[in-house]
């Protein structure tokens, strides 16, 4: 046998034994409870650093594709899609959720092509902007801005910031990106976009590109957003994928400072630490409110096995207190699956 003989034989037995292996492990020999120590897992910057202290992100170095819907979560999923059924008679219009152990790079997914409006959700863009632009330039954060106070752009929200900002008062750059996602400010939102310089606002566009939404839509209240799409955000930050590791720490840790303690927040013990970001929306017909739209996504950092959770929502009436409820049931749901997985 000649050499290239060889070497077509050696790499066809190796696939061959990756591909038989894997689907042995995966799906046959061993039990839930150690596929992911035995089977092909991620492997992350903190595997190889031991004795690390526990951090918000952790950096990817390879990973295994991973299937929209295992087969280990198909009885969650099943339940899951259970009560969303169960609230459409209360007026549920629809539901997408995705979810994901980030570790084992498993889940699933409901109703993945339904298409939301991102609302407050997209401020995490402009954060991210910021600090990728702070990568390059670190004292952008420390420039102030003069906030006038003369109009009020969180007046149509109903989840409303528990602290406003101060008129006729400067502000840094980090001040209102603070304020922005801790409070989902729009008041600090749309002093940031002002901000921009042109090439910064093309930064801003790009980044959009980047984690794949079109940056056209954005001052557009047209649904664009599937519940998957938006697990990208969070996946790029958690990876360390789109920012310096500084930054995505910097990131998720004002997204643990959240102060919207509805939602997915509702569905976990307040002892879990959580990085999320939720965005509400009217849907209007003939300039009448007919419903709300409610987002909430975010990363439980469950011990050991942190997830990945996406909600959103469409419903009927004009308040936002049964979607509030509809995600927390979910989240609920979820958590209760996991801890009974990882106890």
């Amino acid at each position: 046998m000649n050499r290239k003989k060889i070497i077509l034989f050696v790499v066809v037995a190796c696939v061959i034994e990756a591909i038989i292996g894997f689907g042995l492990c995966r799906f046959f020999l061993f039990p839930r409870s150690v596929q992911s120590a035995l089977c092909p897992a991620p492997v992350r910057e903190s595997s190889m650093q031991y004795g690390s202290q526990a951090t918000l992100s952790d950096p990817l170095i390879t990973i295994r594709p991973a299937s929209p819907n295992s087969p280990e979560y198909a009885a969650l999923q099943d339940q899951v899609q259970s009560y969303i059924n169960s609230q459409t008679e209360n007026g549920l219009s629809s539901a997408s959720v995705q979810f994901r152990d980030i570790n084992t790079v498993t889940g699933f997914v409901i109703n993945p092509t339904e298409k939301y409006y991102p609302a407050s959700l997209y401020k995490v863009f402009l954060m991210i902007t910021y600090f990728r632009i702070a990568g390059e330039n670190p004292d952008i954060l420390n420039k102030k801005i003069y906030y006038e106070g003369t109009h009020d752009y969180n007046a149509p929200e109903e989840i409303k910031p528990s602290v406003d900002l101060v008129p006729n008062t400067y502000y840094t750059v980090e001040q209102l990106i603070e304020h922005m996602i801790r409070y989902s400010d729009n008041n600090a939102l749309r002093a940031l976009t002002d901000n921009l310089t042109n090439e910064q606002t093309h930064i801003y566009q790009q980044v959009f590109g980047d984690l794949n939404i079109n940056p056209s839509t954005v001052d557009q209240q047209v649904n664009t957003l599937t519940v998957g799409g938006y697990g990208t955000v969070l996946s790029a930050l958690y990876n360390a994928s789109y920012l310096d590791r500084r930054y995505s720490e910097r990131a998720l840790e004002l997204l643990t400072q959240s102060d919207f303690t509805e939602g997915i927040a509702s569905g976990v013990p307040n002892t879990s630490e959580l990085a999320q970001k939720f965005g509400e929306a009217q849907i209007e017909v003939n300039g009448a409110i007919v419903g709300k739209q409610l987002s909430n996504c975010g990363i439980i950092y469950y011990p050991h096995h942190p997830y990945r959770l996406c909600v959103m929502t469409k419903g009927a009436g004009d308040h936002i207190k049964f979607l509030e409820g509809v995600l927390a049931d979910i989240s609920r749901i979820v958590y209760k699956d996991v801890e009974k997985r990882y106890p």
